[in-house]
């Protein structure tokens, strides 16, 4: 999360009576001064979206399309918040989605172009989030009405140690004054509810974590208390450094040249003939979850392309995408130790099954129809010629992303003339992203069209699919295919 700015609101008394106060920013040039501690407002992107930015032309502060505004009260409850805002649209009239407001108990209303939400006793955090492709909400004013020196009914926890930094791991322990008092945390810098995980024993870190935490008894609840603790990263390193090293010092802006050591754990971006790379994931343990990507990496053949379960050293700049850590692209690599297990194909799976196995190593055949195709995002006037979309049976569905000819090819989806609607069958290798499964680079097998008016005037073809021999073999207009697309004759 980037901070982009915070201010705070004047805690106001009358004599000893609890005041409401409110306090309306609208200096977007320059943040205004602290004047009291009370209000921290927090803009943050969400993945593939624009950094949200101070537009001082405009006299606006600009949220994106796929973003969120976060309002956090230290010490008194929020109870009502007005938000003046604009829609900007990009080129083509896209604005974003407004998802809402979460925390609060009225989930409010927009009128216009002003946002007023209110009847939330008790929050001290509320988050207005966005969606889509495009556009933003620049904000020309936020008025936010908050009870001041309300006093929680339960104590904040607090952490032990209260050092934030350490150099291999911590133990974390977790206290509340209040008696009887239940204690609920997050590891994520989500704010934790009662459905969060209950702490009920010291844990241990290992890597730059934000914990949160909040204390509950009965209806009362505290406020979130927050502590982030550091992992103290070498500036010294060794020649060869391990996946989960190389991961934390990406994702803290590292950008040293180096050598990083693994197990290939799946193939994120399959081998290109045009541009002679090749993108994979990599992990400590040979079972490992996708912990550094190796990303485009140099690889001038098919069969020098390293499979999962190779053990490989790859070598280039530290970098992040977003939330992923890798090598920037142009990186070397070479493989230490092959897998003795060669990948096999595991034939025809329904799609929860397919889910179900999580094998990213070997591959599947799998058919559905194809959904949502994904639109060129410059123009959003033809099919993204890599080919991204929703597969669906009747057991689920799964997100191809990126379609490969049967030669291997990419950047070809157009010329395949498939569309929504039409039923594909594909070679899929197990994949995940941010742990959400997908198929990356799914190798084309064949596909029975939706038939169009034209079709119907000619003289109709089927696709019949088989097994012979324990191996697949499509049969179209009398010939014999294999799995990859070749003639068996």
């Amino acid at each position: 999360m980037k901070k982009i700015f915070s201010l705070f609101a004047a805690v106001l008394f009358a004599g000893s009576m609890v005041a409401q106060t409110t306090y309306t920013f609208t200096d977007v040039k320059t943040p205004a001064e602290a004047v009291a501690d009370g209000l921290t407002f927090t803009f943050q992107k969400n993945s593939g979206s624009t950094n949200p930015q101070w537009l001082a032309n405009a006299g606006e502060a600009r949220l994106y399309a796929k973003g969120s505004l976060t309002i956090t009260s230290s010490d008194a409850n929020i109870t009502k918040v007005v938000f003046e805002y604009v829609v900007n649209k990009n080129k083509n009239g896209k604005a974003p989605t407004i998802d809402g407001v979460k925390g609060a108990t009225n989930a409010g209303t927009w009128d216009a172009e002003t946002m007023t939400w209110e009847d939330a006793t008790g929050d001290t955090e509320i988050t207005l989030s966005t969606s889509g492709e495009a556009g933003n909400l620049g904000f020309k004013s936020i008025t936010v009405t908050f009870e001041a020196g309300v006093a929680p009914a339960v104590a904040k926890p607090t952490f032990t140690p209260e050092t934030a930094e350490f150099e291999n791991e911590v133990s974390v322990s977790l206290a509340c004054e209040t008696e009887g008092a239940e204690i609920f945390y997050t590891l994520d810098g989500t704010a934790p509810t009662a459905e969060s995980a209950k702490y009920e024993a010291a844990f241990k870190l290992t890597k730059t974590t934000t914990v949160k935490a909040i204390a509950i008894k009965g209806e009362d609840k505290s406020a979130v208390a927050t502590k982030v603790y550091t992992k103290a990263l070498p500036t010294v390193l060794p020649d060869t450094i391990t996946c989960e090293l190389a991961a934390e010092l990406a994702l803290a802006g590292r950008t040293d040249n180096v050598i990083v050591k693994g197990y290939v754990v799946a193939i994120q971006d399959a081998w290109n003939s045009q541009h002679k790379n090749v993108s994979f994931w990599m992990a400590d343990t040979k079972d490992g979850s996708n912990t550094f990507e190796a990303y485009r990496v140099a690889c001038e053949t098919a069969e020098e392309a390293p499979a999962v379960g190779d053990l490989v050293w790859a070598k280039g700049t530290l970098t992040k995408y977003n939330s992923t850590p890798e090598t920037a692209q142009g990186g070397t690599f070479g493989i230490l130790e092959k897998d003795l297990l060669p990948a096999v194909n595991l034939g025809a799976k329904t799609i929860e099954e397919f889910l179900a196995l999580k094998n990213k190593k070997d591959t599947c055949i799998l058919t559905g129809v194809v959904e949502n195709i994904k639109m060129d995002s410059k123009d959003n006037t033809q099919y993204n010629a890599y080919g991204n979309f929703d597969l669906r049976d009747e057991t689920g569905k799964v997100y191809i992303y990126g379609l490969l000819t049967a030669d291997g090819e990419s950047k070809k989806f157009i010329e395949m003339n498939i569309n929504e609607g039409d039923e594909l069958t594909v070679l899929a290798i197990y994949a995940e992203y941010n742990g959400t499964p997908q198929v990356n680079d799914a190798i084309f097998v064949s596909v029975d069209r939706v038939p169009t008016a034209i079709d119907n005037t000619a003289v109709e073809t089927k696709t019949f699919k088989t097994f012979e021999n324990g191996q697949l073999v499509i049969i179209k207009n009398g010939i014999k295919y294999n799995a990859t697309g070749a003639v068996i004759r």
